[in-house]
């Protein structure tokens, strides 16, 4: 692999959700991470990442 790769991942419970998004690199690292606390939809989730723009 030779590109990064942006990643969404949601945690949906009982009391609300909660998600993290950001870039992995080529060694499958993450180098930025976002954490969204009492997400109400998806859509809270899933944004653009700025970090991904070059």
């Amino acid at each position: 692999m030779t590109k990064r790769l942006v990643f969404f991942n949601d945690n949906t419970g009982s009391v609300g959700m909660v998600g993290e998004y950001g870039i992995i690199d080529t060694k499958g690292n993450v180098v930025v991470s976002h954490k969204v606390e009492d997400a109400k939809q998806l859509a809270d989730l899933i944004v653009n990442v700025q970090e991904e723009k070059k």
